[in-house]
């Protein structure tokens, strides 16, 4: 294409999101301001929950997103569970409990990191072998020496990111007769041969320097790599792995990859970002990640999707030593060797976070969980039995609003959590 039908055919698309925008202001300016609040759970505590209500609304007046969940358990028990607002904020759609969202990294933990407790308690993986070991490609490389344990603490020096998806724009990496059409939506028609060429991608990729004794550096491309080597110790998919495992096992019905493709409906998903840079079109129902969308939707890094009922139980499950329902799923050794930090200079347990500046400075040192790049996050506190799970979709329809952020918006519905529960103790 010439420079010229470049930019008019940019000059259109930005004509196109401006239109649409208006379209959204004038239904927000006219839509209802209320908070959609259902589900409370009916204890006696319920009512110490309530300012948590007013942090929401303000968010959500504030455009920080257009609806959430959040819940709440302890000692196994739901005491609060509550959905506010909107998929969109053109408040057709309300938030309920079966509302599904993207969890970006939460990802990481929620399915790979459970993954690798498994096999790790199975003798499948050892967290001290090199990725050599498990991944052939890799011998001869500058990764080979990375081990298991590095890679699930983002402690392996590999870079933070790599634009996999940049490179697919007009087909550049493929051959002719494996070009996938624009039209067809990246991920859905993948053939192996692809797959193939984005890990020799990641494969061939730089390793940054770093300065002084810290070799943290946090990175999706590590957990690609996660993702590649636990499909090898287990001679199965993730997604099938994690789902005979432990999704289906824990009654966990919305918690999968993919979810148009199994059949689930848009109005029980909530959309990520209008993508103007890849796929030209709203996100809905498919991985907002780009690179994951690259891998068919199921990446070590980001593709599942669940909601605030599902990942509760999981979490729980977690907090209390492996078990739930008297079914065991891990051993309280694996969780407690997962939930340490080995390296100096790096809060990172493996897989898990740690207190860090996103989470309430409540929480407790043996506290873990992770967040998500959509605005998502899920947060276990075994001191007090706790488990928190806040739900966004603060990506939609711009991935550059960050208010979320800088409104801590999470870390202070944590902080009333906190202070509801010292109320009662």
């Amino acid at each position: 294409m010439s420079r010229k039908g470049s930019k008019l055919t940019n000059s259109l698309r930005m004509f196109y999101v401006l239109t649409a925008s208006l379209s959204t202001l004038l239904l927000i300016s006219s839509a209802p301001r209320e908070v959609a609040c259902e589900d409370a759970a009916p204890t006696v505590i319920t009512h110490l929950f309530d300012p948590i209500d007013e942090i929401v609304a303000e968010a959500i007046k504030e455009q920080q997103f257009p609806g959430c969940q959040v819940l709440v358990m302890q000692h196994g028990q739901v005491i609060m569970d509550r959905s506010y607002g909107f998929l969109t904020y053109d408040s057709l759609m309300r938030v309920n409990s079966q509302t599904i969202y993207d969890l970006a990294s939460v990802t990481k933990v929620a399915a790979t990191t459970i993954m690798f407790m498994d096999l790790y308690e199975k003798g499948y993986i050892n967290l001290d072998d090199p990725i050599s070991c498990y991944l052939s490609t890799y011998q001869h490389s500058n990764k080979e020496n990375i081990t298991i344990r590095q890679l699930l603490s983002h402690n392996s020096g590999l870079s933070s990111f790599l634009p996999l998806w940049e490179q697919t724009i007009g087909g550049d990496f493929l051959q002719e007769n494996q070009q996938i059409p624009a039209s067809t939506p990246y991920g859905h028609s993948l053939k192996d041969m692809v797959i193939d060429t984005l890990n020799q991608m990641i494969l061939s990729s730089r390793m940054p320097g770093f300065r002084g004794k810290s070799r943290y550096r946090y990175s999706d491309i590590g957990f690609m790599i996660l993702h590649q080597i636990a499909e090898q110790a287990s001679g199965q998919s993730m997604e099938d792995y994690m789902a005979e495992n432990f999704y289906q096992p824990l009654g966990l019905k919305t918690t999968l990859f993919n979810p148009t493709k199994k059949g689930m409906p848009l109005t029980q998903i909530a959309p990520t970002e209008y993508d103007l840079q890849f796929r030209n079109r709203q996100v809905w129902g498919e991985v907002h990640d780009r690179n994951a969308e690259l891998f068919g939707g199921v990446a070590g890094h980001a593709g599942l999707f669940s909601n605030s009922r599902d990942l509760g139980k999981l979490m729980s499950m977690i907090v209390n030593q492996g078990e739930l329902n008297g079914q065991k799923y891990l051993s309280s050794n694996t969780i407690e060797t997962f939930n340490k930090s080995y390296f100096d200079h790096n809060r990172r347990a493996l897989g898990w976070d740690k207190p860090n500046p996103i989470a309430s400075n409540k929480v407790s040192e043996s506290s873990f969980g992770h967040t998500g790049f959509t605005g998502t996050m899920v947060w276990a506190d075994p001191d007090k039995d706790l488990v928190f799970v806040f739900l966004s979709n603060r990506v939609y329809p711009n991935a550059e609003n960050r208010k979320l952020i800088t409104r801590n918006t999470r870390s202070r519905i944590q902080d009333v959590v906190y202070d509801a529960l010292a109320s009662i103790n």
